[in-house]
Order: C-alpha cells, then sequence, then structure tokens
C-alpha cells in the first residue's frame, strides 16, 4: 500500500522517538548519560582523560603515602632513641656522684652500654628491606602527578674520555672520542643501569629586541640550507613573525633530514640541531632583531641528559664531555634521606662510660650532644618530609575528589531526569501511534468513497 506524505512524516518522526527512548532507557539501566561513545564521542574521550588523571593522581598519592610513613617510623624511632638517651642521662648523673664504690658504677656501665647498644640497633631497623638511619637510606618519591624528569644540556667537548673521567649514577661511563655523538653513545650504553639517556644538541635561542621591518624575501641560511621564512609586514607581531619563521622552518625538508627545527620561547626564535653537528645562522635580507632572533655565529653541539630520577655526574674529568660534577634534580621529585643515627655518629667524639666519676660527669656532655644530634634530625625529618607530605597526601585527595565530582558531573546520569524522560518519549510515540493509525483509517475511508464513486454508487 501507498503511504502518504503525512503518514511518512509520522513514520519518521516515531524513528527519531524510538531512539531517543532506546537512549533514556539505557541511561536508566547503565547509570550513565551516555551509555554509547558514538551518541557523545567528545564527552566519552574527556571521561576518559579525567579517570587517567584520577588513576595517575592516585598513585601519586600512594607514594606520598609511603614515603610519609617511612618518614614517621624513622621520626618514630629516633624518639625512641631519645627516651633511652634520657634513662642514660639520668644513669650518668648517678655514677657521677662521688658516694658509689667502683663496683656500683660498673653496674650502672653495664646497663649504660646496653642503652648503646639499643640505639644502634634501632637505627639499623628495616623498612622495605633498606636500613633506615645507618646514612645509607634514600628513597625517590614522585610528588607531582606530571611528567617529572631531570635534565641538563652540557657545554663545548674539550677532549677525549679516558676511563674513570665521566660517572653516570655512580657507573664508569668509560672511554669514548672527542666527539659528542662518541659520548652520548657511550652514556647510552649504560642507561639499563644509570636510567640517564644522552643526547645531542646545538641550540641558539634569541635574546635581543624585536625590532621588525617590511620585507617582501627574507632568508635565514642554517647549516648553508636557505630558508625564505617571509614576507613580513610592518603591522606583523613578534609572536607572528616567529610563527612564519617556525613554520618555514620546520617545513623545509633539507632541515628535516639534518633534524633542524625552531620553536617558540618566550618571544623569541629558538633553532636546535639534533643530528651531533654545530649549528651555523646567518641572516639574509634581515637582521636577528626583526625576527626575535639567535645572534648569527656557530653554535658547539653538546650532550644532553634526560631521566625520571636525579642524575649524578662525577668522575676524573666530566669537563672533557662539556659536564660538571654535581646533582640534577629531577623536577617534582623529592628525594627522602636520612643521617646516620647510630651511636658512633651520634656521639661527637668516644662513646662514653661510667666507669669513673670523672668519666660519667663528661659523659653527661656527651649525652646532652647526642640529644641535641638526634632532636635536629627529628626536626628535619619532620619539617622536610612528614608535614610535607601529610599536606601533598590531602591535596592529592581533594584533586581526587574534585575529579571524580567532574566525572560523575560528566558520566552520570540524573535518573529523575532520565524516567521522567523516558515517560515523555513513550507518550510522543503512543501518540505518534495513535496518529498513524487515524492517517491510516482516514486513507482506507478515502480508498474506499474512491472505489463506491467508480462503481457508480
Amino acid at each position: 500500500m501507498k503511504i502518504d506524505a503525512g503518514a511518512q512524516s509520522i513514520l519518521r518522526q516515531m524513528g527519531r522517538t524510538d531512539k531517543s527512548l532506546g537512549n533514556a532507557q539505557a541511561q536508566i539501566a547503565s547509570g550513565l548519560k551516555n551509555p554509547n561513545p558514538a551518541s557523545d564521542p567528545s564527552a566519552s574521550i574527556l571521561a576518559k582523560n579525567i579517570n587517567m588523571e584520577i588513576s595517575t593522581t592516585k598513585r601519586v598519592q600512594s607514594v606520598v603515602t609511603q614515603a610519609k610513613n617511612t618518614a614517621e617510623i624513622a621520626w618514630g624511632t629516633l624518639r625512641a632513641n631519645t627516651e633511652i638517651l634520657n634513662k642514660m642521662r639520668t644513669l650518668a648523673i648517678q655514677a657521677s656522684n662521688g658516694t658509689h664504690i667502683s663496683q656500683d658504677r660498673n653496674d650502672m656501665n653495664a646497663v649504660f652500654q646496653n642503652h648503646v647498644e639499643q640505639i644502634s640497633s634501632n637505627a639499623c631497623a628495616t623498612w622495605g628491606s633498606r636500613t633506615l638511619l645507618d646514612g645509607s637510606f634514600f628513597m625517590n618519591c614522585q610528588t607531582s602527578s606530571n611528567v617529572v624528569e631531570a635534565s641538563v644540556t652540557g657545554t663545548d667537548i674539550t677532549a677525549e674520555l679516558n676511563d674513570d673521567d665521566l660517572t653516570i649514577n655512580g657507573v664508569n661511563v668509560g672511554a669514548a672520542g672527542a666527539s659528542v655523538l662518541e659520548i652520548a653513545a657511550a652514556i647510552n650504553a649504560q642507561t639499563s643501569i644509570t636510567q640517564v639517556t644522552a643526547s645531542t644538541l646545538a641550540s641558539a635561542t634569541g635574546s635581543g629586541e624585536f625590532s621588525n621591518i617590511s620585507a617582501a624575501d627574507p632568508v635565514i641560511i642554517i647549516n648553508g640550507v636557505e630558508v625564505h621564512v617571509g614576507p613580513f609586514a610592518e603591522t606583523d607581531s613578534v609572536d607572528k613573525v616567529i610563527g612564519k619563521v617556525t613554520a618555514a622552518i620546520n617545513q623545509c625538508p633539507d632541515l628535516l633530514d639534518l633534524s633542524i627545527s625552531a620553536t617558540n620561547v618566550n618571544g623569541h626564535l629558538q633553532i636546535n640541531a639534533y643530528s651531533g653537528d654545530d649549528l651555523t645562522i646567518v641572516y639574509s635580507g634581515i637582521s636577528e632583531n626583526n625576527v626575535a632572533g639567535p645572534v648569527p655565529a656557530t653554535y658547539s653541539s653538546a650532550v644532553s641528559l634526560l631521566s625520571v630520577n636525579p642524575i649524578i655526574i662525577g668522575g676524573a674529568a666530566p669537563e672533557n664531555a662539556g659536564l660538571v660534577s654535581g646533582t640534577i634534580a629531577a623536577s617534582g621529585i623529592t628525594t627522602v634521606t636520612f643521617s646516620d643515627m647510630r651511636a658512633d655518629a651520634i656521639f661527637s667524639s668516644a662513646i662514653p662510660d661510667l666507669t669513673t666519676q670523672s668519666n660519667a660527669q663528661a659523659a653527661i656532655s656527651a649525652i646532652d650532644a647526642a640529644l641535641t644530634n638526634v632532636l635536629n634530625e627529628m626536626t628535619r625529618i619532620s619539617s622536610s618530609y612528614s608535614s610535607r607530605f601529610e599536606d601533598l597526601e590531602e591535596n592529592m585527595g581533594e584533586i581526587v575528589l574534585n575529579l571524580q565530582e567532574d566525572l560523575s558531573a560528566l558520566e552520570d546520569v540524573d535518573f529523575a531526569e532520565a524516567i521522567t524522560n523516558s515517560e515523555r518519549l513513550k507518550a510522543l510515540k503512543e501518540a505518534a501511534m495513535a496518529a498513524l493509525k487515524t492517517e491510516f483509517r482516514a486513507y482506507d475511508q478515502l480508498g474506499h468513497l474512491v472505489a463506491d464513486s467508480l462503481r457508480g454508487h
């Protein structure tokens, strides 16, 4: 049977209503606003990103909690040792009294020395198979949910590397030739141990004032390659000019082959070469100030180091590789360390004894100095680690809650609204069906009238 235009319109409307009703019922069943990502891909992607951020923040929060607990255990151990030191002080005061005989002091000294041993024993307590307070403990704690890294770029290579000239994180790099590529390769041969990767970089960044002029065909010659970077207009802003220059450089096939690229760094043009070659810059028809660029010159390639942990540079002559001895900290990383708190370390001189009255009197001062050392370390642990980590832990907890609220607003369906919408759509569907039946009845009656007319009734 042929369907007229009115019935077709009603059927199309019913199809749309059916689709919306199915989505509403899926929302009620799943509890999600968008149970099908295809229905709202942007919201689905945003929800996925928020979930990833929640997961990352929770992982970092867990690391911070572990570091806080470690610091609190160390602090608690030192608190126990202060109590032992106070007992030792009481014994020393008693032994310094002239009324005691030698045997009495010997008996008190035996207890005193047991306390000394207990202090060292407490300091050698382990946490996660590592000794806490013998001066060897360290723990790298990630305190940021962002990507963290330690990085440094050296200066000119001055000589070939001899064995023991350069160590990275305590690992000997070994001998290498006097080129950035050879030294970088030697460093990367130890990456599995050091967790430090090396690359090569020749970089030049503009530092002068911007003074744009109108130039129809400005050219920058980079390592012999001419790059047409304009045209410029006098009205072009510095960012617009640098945008034109970086686009021209980054789209030049010959420079891509040389691993050379450009970027805008705080309103100045920066040009980088990653191949191990030096970087030579020459301007034609413009000056460096017209493009906020680096001074025309040749810039030497250097070794660049990268790690997610602190980088410790050492060795007999790290300057041969253009590097300087020292530790490069990783941003967003806190290295937890505890001082040596064993008895031999906290007493400024030899371990005291109580075998004589004069020794006992001297022991009082030695114990006071030891107490000061222990209390200073407790203060450092509390301020540098415990309090800071507790604040970080709370802040990350708040971040997670806020992200979960954002996710809930994005994902969770309002059941009252969804049910109301579902009932409304059901009513629309029933109304459409009723209208369709009426349309078909009217069409059928019209057909009968036409048929009767044709039969001559």
